[in-house]
């Protein structure tokens, strides 16, 4: 029995260490770091931080600023080099899926000096069915996490822009599909989770976090996306298709937008 007290000893202080918001704080700063995908000094990027960034703000507000930017402003959709894209890549297509948005999110809010970082799951592709075939039951999917507060905070809440968001609400028949979740939310407010594609009924294992995605795709094992020859030529051969599907539906969710506005 005393052989065990060490022991017992070192994981009551690790369990506090870890439960001590000090550490956490320094363990955070690791994710303000910039790397080549997450390239927020590249002009494209730090030039639209600076127009849109508050800095007088506190952390939360400046982050859902950051939030609803990359949300709307940068619709869903598929671009040719799929996951394959920096921060600036996105701002230049114009357009993105969860992966490559939270790429430029996590950018964007570690340009701001708020640590952020991928979190990657394998979600069902059911949430793409009717725009876009994945090859296989499962997809790699990037959540954000943020620091704040002294807490991870995660969420996918950027994913989908307002007016495909609910345009895509109204034509799904079952619990996933067209890019979204029934019941999900687009909404974030600083402090909780939330999330419009993820749910954890849906998500087959957690890969945890990565610096970047390339690191994930470069080390992570058991991935379902990794680009190689024959899925970047299905992938190139499958996009046009889908965001054609994809600007039908935002067309459709922005009637619904301006209908609800006249009801009130």
């Amino acid at each position: 029995m005393t052989s065990q007290r060490p022991i017992v000893a070192l994981l009551i202080l690790c369990m506090l260490l870890l439960s001590n918001p000090v550490v956490a704080a320094d363990s955070a700063e690791r994710f303000l770091s910039e790397t080549s995908y997450l390239n927020y000094s590249h002009p494209l990027v730090s030039d639209l931080l600076e127009s849109i960034d508050q800095p007088s703000e506190l952390d939360r507000a400046r982050a859902r600023l950051l939030h609803d930017y990359v949300r709307d402003a940068i619709p869903f959709g598929f671009s040719k080099p799929f996951y394959d894209m920096s921060a600036s890549d996105v701002l230049r297509a114009g357009r993105g899926f969860a992966n490559n948005k939270a790429t430029l999110l996590i950018a964007l809010l570690r340009g701001a000096g708020i640590p952020a970082r991928h979190k990657f799951v394998s979600l069902s592709s059911g949430v793409l069915t009717g725009l876009l075939g994945t090859g296989g039951p499962f997809l790699d999917h990037s959540l954000v996490e943020i620091y704040l507060e002294g807490r991870w905070i995660a969420f996918d809440s950027f994913v989908t822009d307002r007016a495909f968001f609910w345009g895509a609400q109204a034509l799904i028949g079952s619990d996933l599909g067209f890019g979204v979740r029934r019941g999900g939310s687009i909404e974030w407010d600083g402090q909780s989770e939330s999330y419009s594609q993820y749910h954890p009924d849906y998500v087959e294992f957690e890969f945890g976090v990565y610096d970047d995605i390339g690191q994930f795709y470069a080390s992570a094992e058991g991935v379902n996306n990794r680009l190689g020859f024959a899925t970047t030529i299905a992938y190139a051969l499958g996009i046009g298709s889908a965001n054609e599907k994809i600007e039908s539906i935002r067309k459709y969710g922005q009637q619904l937008l301006e209908e609800r506005e006249r009801e009130y």
